[in-house]
């Protein structure tokens, strides 16, 4: 029996945000209150504390209620409500039993740390200040946990540490998001990552947030994804620099690391076309991987016999890269320029073998590979000119013009 100044046995309505049916403890609760109201117009000062307790408890599942229905601005008012009732009772609970001050102390800092929730979830609310809320609900949770613990309530106490590390995650997605817009892919894998670890936390004390480690997962992959996207274009944009210098195998090194990583990102990408995309890319820089080879073998070595398996690879790599790219209209610009660059490749694959044969005097067959090698270059170009790239129609005009001077060299020898 509690002790009161009436003969009304009040009872301890212990809450519990997971397991308690809202509906039903609200019914309950506000016929305990019209009780207590009764009570209290009867002159029983007890029952008016006691009073302060309920309704306060009674605004805070209805405003449970709204948090979970996404309505934080309505939710902010009835969490402040319950708050005031608590703190009103706290205040004035002191002879009571231990029970009902514990489990006060305990509803106070669960509605402030729901306070701090919906005004960092509420609309329009800017990214630093939705942190600094969300850091305050941290430490109300934080304590209400370490006050359940001592009271050796451990459901509650599970409930208290999925929150917290609910929130923590919430935080660090949001920094993990920051990170993202200011293109720091590293920081904002690292928060991501802490995300994660945060709610699979939150899952292990409490399930109903594993829909929250499937999304951070989710998330995780496009920050992984945009990560190795940035390693890969500047692994290529070095190459596309040392190739240019005549650094034809440090080129090389760079192109196989940049089509391993286009190849990894394809496998994090989380839509279709972004990873036929990605690793069609893969392809498309190994091909530039084995142009690299055959530049260094002509240009550096002088050695155009063994040039000319390096174009045959670069040739089948690019065909790979067209047949990976996805087949619809607003693809076909690309295609094309690729399908100009392959045959880039085709034609000096042909080229390259008619060298070798013209340093062995076999002009016939030189002839008939230069010619080859002009078709290639002559298709190639069409397919540039159509796709409007003006860099790719200058290198295949040029290849185009050695082509008919090897023609030219032939003939003059046969004739």
């Amino acid at each position: 029996m509690i002790p009161t100044t009436s003969a009304v046995e009040y009872k301890l309505f212990t809450f519990d945000e997971f397991r308690s049916n809202l509906q039903d403890t609200l019914t309950k609760l506000d016929n305990q209150i019209k009780l207590l109201k009764v009570k209290d117009d009867e002159g029983d000062s007890i029952a008016k504390v006691y009073l302060y307790l309920y309704q306060g408890l009674y605004s805070i599942i209805a405003a449970e209620r709204k948090y979970r229905a996404g309505d934080y601005l309505n939710a902010t008012n009835d969490y402040g409500e319950g708050g005031k009732a608590i703190s009103r009772f706290q205040r004035m609970s002191s002879g009571f039993a231990i029970e009902y001050q514990q489990e006060a102390e305990r509803l106070d800092l669960f509605s402030k740390g729901r306070l701090s929730e919906c005004h960092a979830l509420k609309k329009d609310t800017r990214l630093e200040e939705q942190i600094t809320n969300l850091i305050e609900a941290i430490n109300s949770y934080t304590l209400e946990s370490e006050v359940v613990g001592r009271v050796k309530k451990p459901l509650l106490a599970y409930n208290a540490k999925a929150r917290m590390n609910f929130v923590q995650g919430l935080v660090n997605r949001l920094e993990g998001q920051k990170a993202l817009v200011g293109k720091d892919y590293q920081l904002a894998k690292k928060k991501h990552l802490e995300a994660y670890r945060a709610f699979v936390k939150a899952a292990y004390y409490n399930p109903s947030y594993t829909i929250w480690v499937e999304e951070q997962n989710k998330t995780l992959k496009i920050v992984l994804n945009k990560l190795v996207n940035d390693k890969a274009a500047k692994e290529w944009g070095v190459a596309f620099k040392l190739a240019g210098e005549g650094k034809f195998t440090e080129s090389s090194e760079r192109c196989k690391l940049a089509s391993k990583l286009y190849l990894r990102a394809s496998k994090l990408a989380t839509e279709e076309k972004d990873a036929l995309v990605l690793h069609a890319y893969s392809h498309m820089l190994k091909a530039s991987m084995y142009e690299a080879n055959a530049s260094e073998f002509i240009k550096n070595k002088n050695d155009a016999k063994s040039a000319v398996r390096q174009y045959e690879l670069a040739t089948e790599s690019m065909k790979e890269a067209i047949d990976a790219y996805p087949k619809r209209d607003e693809d076909k610009t690309v295609l094309k320029r690729w399908t100009a660059q392959m045959n880039y490749y085709l034609g000096y694959f042909y080229q390259a073998e008619g060298i070798h044969n013209l340093d062995g005097e076999k002009y016939d067959e030189a002839l008939a590979l230069f010619k080859q090698a002009n078709e290639a270059f002559q298709f190639g170009l069409k397919e540039a000119v159509e796709s409007r790239d003006e860099g790719l129609k200058s290198l295949l005009e040029k290849s185009l013009a050695e082509a008919n001077g090897y023609i030219g060299m032939c003939k003059t020898v046969l004739d």
